[in-house]
């Protein structure tokens, strides 16, 4: 997102933006999640913006699970949690987007077969 993507309208922006994400409009969600990851508008929060990115994701949107699932994953701006990644991973596979949970468990299975001295 531009530095100055708000500009002087940033307070009115970013209460009309928390007035749709909390009715669950998952596009609202989205971009107040960027806004706090980027702090845009807002201060920077990666709690908040995990919030959001949550709310966005168990309200039934795709983007929302497959963000969960990398952030999840990876340990982005969060502790890593394979069984909460597997829900959202699931999810999306119910929503459509079933190569989201196959990698995951692909990529579970190679650090599996990586791990040293666990081969039986």
């Amino acid at each position: 997102m531009d530095k100055h993507f708000f500009g002087r309208h940033a307070g009115e922006m970013i209460e009309l933006l928390t007035s749709a994400a909390e009715g669950g409009l998952p596009e609202a969600q989205q971009v107040l999640s960027s806004c706090y990851f980027h702090g845009e508008g807002v201060p920077k929060d990666a709690g908040k913006a995990i919030e959001w990115t949550r709310r966005q994701a168990d309200g039934g949107d795709v983007n929302g699970q497959i963000d969960m699932v990398r952030y999840l994953t990876l340990g982005e701006y969060m502790e890593p949690d394979i069984d909460l990644a597997l829900h959202y991973a699931t999810l999306a596979a119910e929503n459509g987007r079933s190569e989201i949970l196959a990698a995951l468990v692909q990529d579970l299975q190679a650090e599996k077969d990586a791990a040293p001295g666990d081969q039986r």
